[in-house]
């Protein structure tokens, strides 16, 4: 949707939609952003600032509205004024939020930004959901499809309607399905010891979809892929992507995110006879899988534990030491920095290139 033909057809829309039903009330539509699912634009309606987004998805901006419903000073969410439907495209009018996007920001402003996103993601964790029901990508009616968890995470090896064709391209790739298969082993590996706590989920943070100024978030955009399961998986995908914003190797993004998280949760009652569960500083690293671009050598997951040396065992998974807290992968040598595959010549076997690519195959799940 983001080329030129898309882009002018999608414009010309944006203009009619608004001509008729504003008239000179409004002024011209102009655009805004353009993303993989929909396109915004600018414009004013009794001179207040508003943005139309014209896209296939309409789910998307029913969620949207429904988390501005409850949102507040702590998650900031523009109030949708309107939604329709309008040559077969989903549209939503929003009030204007201005902000930089998260990812646009230098270091030392995202250094200042980070408690703002702290206090954000403690709000969506604490989002009240009662009346809602399942694990995964929620429909505008409450529901998701799966009954835990784990079975939510696992979910992300299957097709859907909406990104169709993935592991026809992948097989059909220089890499072949193997790297993503390995990645799924592994993740159902630890899934059945990451506890069942279900919170709200955003599960798209960046790409544009957090706002900030001031060292403060004033906005935060497109729940479209927002989800129920265990909150700390907003964390990893912040921990994840972190590397490919070189500009940010200076902030120790583990330490700022999971360290606080830590130290909120209560401590386990050690009477309690439960089954063995994954300790917390690991429910990221088998969030991450979900993003995994390489294949595993071996059924570890190896990590620097602070405070402790050598390898503890949690069930059948043996962590062992690297330079990544949350790294999972086959190689043994341990970089000099921790930014060290910020711009890697070759990430574990793989060209950079190639293993964007296959990350941006696979990374999102509907």
């Amino acid at each position: 949707m983001s080329n030129e033909p898309a882009s002018a057809m999608l414009l010309d829309l944006a203009r009619r939609l608004v001509h008729t039903s504003f008239g000179s009330r409004a002024s011209e539509p102009l655009l805004l952003a353009a993303g993989a699912w929909s396109q915004a634009f600018e414009l004013t309606i009794d001179g207040a600032e508003v943005v139309l987004r014209i896209g296939a998805q309409g789910t998307d901006f029913a969620k949207d509205e429904l988390v501005a419903g409850f949102a507040g000073p702590g998650l900031p969410v523009p109030p949708v004024l309107v939604r329709g439907v309008v040559d077969s495209w989903h549209y939503a009018i929003s009030t204007r939020a201005h902000g930089i996007g998260f990812d646009d920001l230098p270091a030392a402003d995202v250094a200042l930004t980070l408690p703002s996103l702290l206090i954000t993601l403690d709000a969506i964790g604490g989002t009240d959901l009662a009346g809602t029901a399942g694990y995964g990508i929620w429909t505008p009616d409450g529901q998701a499809p799966y009954d835990s968890w784990p079975d939510a995470l696992m979910a992300i090896g299957t097709e859907t309607a909406r990104v169709p064709g993935w592991r026809a391209a992948l097989a059909n790739s220089e890499f072949g399905l193997g790297p993503v298969e390995a990645g799924l082993a592994a993740l159902a590996a630890l899934a059945p010891y990451l506890p069942d706590e279900r919170h709200m989920i955003h599960g798209d943070l960046l790409s544009h979809n957090v706002l900030a100024a001031g060292g403060t978030v004033t906005a935060v955009l497109d729940w479209g892929n927002a989800l129920y399961g265990d909150s700390l998986y907003d964390a990893a995908w912040l921990i994840y992507w972190w590397p490919w914003y070189p500009r940010w190797c200076g902030v120790d993004i583990y330490a700022v995110l999971l360290g606080p998280l830590a130290c909120r949760r209560p401590a386990p009652d050690p009477s309690a006879r439960a089954p063995p569960r994954l300790p917390h500083p690991y429910r990221p690293r088998c969030h991450r899988l979900l993003r995994l671009p390489t294949p595993l050598g071996r059924s570890t997951v190896q990590r620097r534990h602070r405070g402790r040396a050598g390898p503890q065992r949690i069930g059948r998974v043996r962590p062992q030491p690297t330079h990544d807290p949350i790294l999972v992968t086959a190689t043994t040598g341990p970089p000099t920095d921790r930014c060290h595959h910020a711009n890697p010549v070759n990430l574990h076997g793989h060209s950079t290139r190639g293993a964007r690519l296959l990350r941006g195959l696979v990374r999102r799940h509907p």
